[in-house]
């Protein structure tokens, strides 16, 4: 005798998905980071998977909530500990229910991660920081500066500056100001990774320097 199916039985969305393959994405490069410690080189591979991890569940959120949602780098340096190296993702609920993103309450999608020490992340190569940002309350109870890569909620990614974002993780040596001064201890430059996000809202990685301009 055949039994009908149940059709309420549930299963995984293509979007659930997407973000569940970020979630572990995230975690090995946290693992591969942890399991080969003291390297610059390491530490910039590691953060590259960690950030395209949260690239993939950006993007994910954004179709899951049915709304804009953002990957946010820390961009105050009067915040140290978070300065370059605190990232994670939001996404947006209008207050007013009037569709207008000046009127949009950015919420908190995860708990958001640190980079390994002396290990930072850039929003549109290393310049433009500021013109790609927003004030925000994250994880605090302190609003501060975050710049963002923002996915819109049919998977496609908001353009920076008129192009395609791009972004890239280096090594970095803090300085007095609170500045960041691109390259190791040695002033070795060249170790730089990241990616670049395509309109449709994919990425590609990059693992060659010449990706990436100078911060001059």
């Amino acid at each position: 005798m055949a039994y009908p199916r149940n059709s309420s039985r549930s299963a995984f969305t293509l979007v659930e998905l997407l973000v569940v393959l970020g979630i572990m994405a995230l975690f090995v490069g946290v693992f591969s980071t942890a399991l080969r410690p003291g390297s610059p080189t390491v530490a910039v591979e590691g953060a590259q998977a960690q950030m395209a991890s949260l690239l993939t569940q950006a993007r994910g959120v954004a179709a899951l909530k049915n709304a804009p949602a953002r990957l946010i780098i820390h961009n105050d340096n009067t915040n140290p500990d978070r300065y370059l190296r605190f990232a994670g993702i939001v996404y947006a609920e209008d207050e007013n229910d009037n569709g207008t993103i000046e009127n949009t309450e950015w919420l908190p999608a995860t708990d958001g991660i640190t980079l390994p020490k002396f290990t930072y992340a850039y929003v549109d190569d290393f310049a433009n920081m500021d013109l790609t940002g927003g004030s925000i309350e994250y994880i605090s109870n302190t609003s501060e500066d975050y710049a963002f890569i923002e996915f819109n909620p049919n998977g496609t990614v908001s353009k920076v500056n008129g192009a395609s974002p791009r972004l890239a993780v280096s090594s970095g040596q803090p300085n007095q100001d609170g500045s960041i001064t691109r390259g190791d201890e040695d002033g070795n430059v060249s170790n730089v990774r990241g990616a670049i996000v395509r309109i449709y809202g994919s990425f590609v990685l990059l693992n060659e320097p010449d990706a990436f301009p100078s911060e001059s």
